[in-house]
C-alpha cells in the first residue's frame, strides 16, 4: 500500500514508454488490488478485516482523485 498509492519510477504494461513515476494506472491496479482483498476477507467471513481493508481502499481512492 506504501508504493501502491503514489507509485515511484516503476515498469508497467507500457513498457514501450520506459519506466515512469506517479503512474495513475499502476495507482488505481494497487487500489483496487487492496479493495479485492476487502471482498475476499468478507466472503471469508472476517468481517473485521474486510472493513479495515475496504476504508484503506476508499481513502487510497479519495487520495487518487486528488
Amino acid at each position: 500500500m506504501r508504493f501502491g498509492q503514489d507509485p515511484e519510477n516503476q515498469l508497467c504494461t507500457d513498457d514501450f514508454a520506459g519506466h515512469w513515476a506517479h503512474n495513475a494506472n499502476l495507482s488505481v491496479k494497487a487500489i483496487m488490488g487492496v479493495a479485492g482483498y476487502s471482498e475476499m476477507a468478507h466472503m471469508l467471513g472476517l468481517y473485521d478485516v474486510a472493513e479495515k481493508y475496504a476504508g484503506i481502499a476508499k481513502k487510497m481512492a479519495v487520495k487518487w482523485e486528488e
